[in-house]
């Protein structure tokens, strides 16, 4: 469905809010086990509100929560009516489909059908998972909630900006066009997507350049040390007390010559041949034990959708002379969007 709407004659289409879309399906289908048919047309029966306006809510809600965030203590400033009402909204929708699967997993005595995971063969979605443990209707919209938008912004923001990147560098195109025809001669699988170091470059350097999280917000718990940061030279420990709000950058922290060369201004996938950055150098899905345990998932996603593409199209052309600018929610996506042009060519 998504390829149906990509113009094949090299019009100039905007691929951002289709993966919007794209990405909202397939993460809906995995939470809910239905996609929503924000892209498709072929929504659930008897929803609250249409695909398309829900879309543009929880966008409403997500870009509230993101004003927020940054804004801190100041967050009170921000005007909450239209906020709160898209919150209703996309609430709304989400305990329709919970209730909806509540009742059909409902057995004829009135008790909840518990899933059994080793002998259903049947697609499991997280929302049936959730059923199993709680009856808590609350906890179960906001564990779906937090799913939906891990699920479907953060892929479909990365993939946005690669192909924004891409559109820039005929020649990353075409190894990636070459790469992704190899994987296709072998067949496509997880192990190959995963152990493709072409594809990870790729992912990598936008994800450096353009991280989908471009800053993140940590409260202090209690008196504790940073290693570096004080002193003339930065060097030195640093005290922070209980309370403090700190912000880090990876915006910037990506951006460190030292770590990841002089020319870390340019799209240039190959130095990941060299570099090795540590787990602190290069944070685009945390690290410890709050890391992303999404980050599988969104790389794998993302992979496949490049192959696909690389092996549709022989070319991609950028079709905007605007540089890449930031739209700040809870996510850093290009505002200019991703308006490129496509040429198939034979494989």
């Amino acid at each position: 469905m998504f390829l149906v709407k990509v113009p094949r004659d090299g019009s100039t289409v905007d691929l951002q809010p289709l993966l919007f879309t794209l990405f909202l399906d397939t993460a809906t289908h995995f939470l809910f086990g239905e996609a929503i048919g924000v892209l498709s047309g072929e929504e659930p029966k008897n929803i609250p509100v249409d695909a398309q306006t829900f879309l543009k809510e929880f966008q409403n809600g997500f870009e509230g929560m993101g004003m927020r965030i940054i804004s801190g203590r100041l967050s009170f400033l921000i005007p909450s009516k239209r906020w709160l009402a898209s919150c209703a909204i996309v609430h709304k929708y989400i305990d329709f489909l919970t209730q909806r699967a509540t009742e059909t997993c409902k057995t004829t005595t009135g008790a909840l059908k518990r899933h059994n995971s080793t002998n259903n063969t049947q697609s499991h979605s997280l929302l049936d998972s959730l059923l199993d443990l709680t009856d808590d209707s609350i906890e179960i919209r906001n564990s779906l909630l937090q799913g939906l938008m891990a699920a479907q912004e953060t892929t479909s923001v990365l993939l946005s900006t690669t192909f924004f990147l891409l559109s820039r560098s005929p020649p990353t195109w075409a190894k990636l066009r070459r790469e992704s025809m190899g994987l296709a001669a072998s067949g496509v699988t997880f192990e190959s997507l995963r152990s493709s170091r072409v594809l990870r470059n790729i992912q990598y350097e936008s994800l450096r350049i353009y991280p989908v999280f471009s800053n993140i917000v940590r409260s202090v718990l209690r008196d504790t040390t940073l290693p570096t940061g004080g002193g003339a030279s930065g060097q030195s420990p640093v005290f922070v007390s209980k309370g403090t709000t700190l912000l880090f950058s990876f915006y910037s922290l990506h951006r460190d010559p030292v770590i990841f060369g002089e020319d870390v201004e340019v799209f240039n996938p190959d130095r990941w041949e060299v570099i090795k950055p540590g787990a602190c150098e290069f944070m685009v899905f945390g690290s410890g034990p709050r890391a992303c345990l999404g980050q599988q998932k969104a790389l794998i996603e993302a992979s496949y959708f490049l192959v696909r593409m690389a092996l549709e199209f022989e070319r991609i052309e950028s079709r905007d002379s605007r540089p890449w600018a930031a739209a700040e929610r809870l996510t850093t996506s290009n505002a200019n969007g991703c308006e490129v042009a496509f040429m198939q060519g034979a494989m």
